[in-house]
């Protein structure tokens, strides 16, 4: 009886360990899959960030603004921190917090009309959600 009881110890020894030894390559093909995300931005979306966003949140942004979201990296980020960033490009859009008031002054071109910014905020909205239901 012993034996048999060691027996057992021992096959369920195994098979944790050896489930575990295989978590470490389990985590990183996650991560990688979650690194290599991609999403698509359509072409009239693209034509609304790169008029009213990328000057400031993109590779050549300026320094805080870039510093806080580099649209440019979204696809390196984790799903949960890009979940985060399509929810604040809807929030601040609709908050009109985004472009900021001080940079509207000097800059009245880059007011964003309702139509870009619904369309922007939907699109952001909608990516959200696809995310979600992966």
């Amino acid at each position: 009886m012993k034996k048999i009881f060691l027996l057992f110890l021992a096959a369920v020894l195994f098979t944790g360990l050896s489930s575990f030894q295989n978590q470490p390559q389990r985590l990183a093909k996650k991560a990688l899959q979650n690194s290599e995300q991609s999403f698509q931005v359509p072409d009239d979306v693209q034509v609304i960030l790169d008029n009213y966003c990328l000057q400031c949140h993109g590779s050549d942004g300026s320094g805080k603004a870039k510093m806080k979201w580099n649209f440019d990296k979204m696809n390196a980020m984790k799903q949960s921190k890009v979940l985060s960033k399509l929810s604040k490009i809807s929030d601040e859009v609709n908050d009109e917090s985004m472009p900021p008031k001080k940079y509207l002054k000097k800059h009245p071109e880059k007011i964003m009309p309702a139509d870009e910014k619904k369309l922007l905020t939907d699109w952001a909205d909608e990516l959200a959600e696809s995310l979600i239901g992966q």
